[in-house]
């Protein structure tokens, strides 16, 4: 199956907020920091539970939305899997990077976007609503504001059958952590504009998914909240 990629934004280059972070220098070392250090050590946040999280509740039809470098993909999918696979993140190199790593495993990707989630049109890209899974995993924490979240909450519940679910995971801000380590780490990503998630917390999370879906269950881990809503609204 040949891959296809396209970019949807004002301009080629267009990406999401904070995307122009996730360089390819930067996805070199960011699953010893984020996942291995940063969660272990200053979120208090089991990766284990993230990679179970993908494992109990990914398809054969599924849109991964902030991929990151496809780390939990590749832990969940073996080679043997046959289903239909969509990355779309703000971010070229993220696409590209997680494109390649799952490639190697020899997990086919069908089809790539690099979508600007916080712009008003990301909501209407035309995309058929028929995907059965769909990750979320570390993205809500670096948008800002919750129009911007909300947005792309939508992105992803408008291209989710009537019976699909959402799953992921966000950092929240509030309230203020009393770990030092990881209350310096969150204004130093905050400040740089990495994070957006001061106002964040498990209660506003979980009301941002009720507002798109039926069914929703969330749980916090350290300074995460894992997620998991089912069945669409309609709009």
């Amino acid at each position: 199956m040949e891959r296809s990629e396209e970019s949807y934004g004002e301009t080629p280059e267009a990406t999401c907020e904070g995307a122009g972070f996730y360089r390819t220098s930067v996805l070199r070392h960011y699953d010893w920091w984020v996942h291995g250090v940063s969660n272990a050590l200053i979120w208090r946040v089991p990766t284990g539970e993230l990679t179970q999280l993908y494992r109990q509740n990914m398809t054969a039809c599924h849109l991964e939305v902030g991929v990151g470098t496809g780390k939990f993909l590749s832990k969940a999918l073996s080679r043997e899997w046959g289903g239909e696979l969509l990355l779309v993140d703000g971010s070229h190199d993220c696409l590209e990077w997680a494109t390649r790593r799952l490639e190697r495993q020899g997990i086919q990707v069908a089809s790539s976007l690099q979508v600007d989630l916080s712009s008003p049109a990301s909501t209407m890209i035309a995309l058929e609503p028929k995907f059965q899974s769909a990750g979320l995993n570390y993205v809500l924490h670096c948008l800002s504001g919750q129009t911007a979240k909300d947005r792309a909450v939508q992105f992803v519940r408008r291209r989710l059958c009537p019976t699909g679910a959402l799953f992921g995971s966000t950092l929240i801000g509030t309230p203020s952590t009393p770990f030092l380590p990881a209350r310096w780490l969150e204004r130093r990503y905050q400040n740089l504009g990495i994070f957006n998630n001061q106002n964040d917390s498990v209660e506003s999370v979980r009301q941002l998914f009720d507002n798109h879906f039926e069914d929703v269950s969330c749980r916090q881990y350290g300074r995460a909240v894992f997620f998991r809503a089912a069945i669409p609204k309609a709009d």
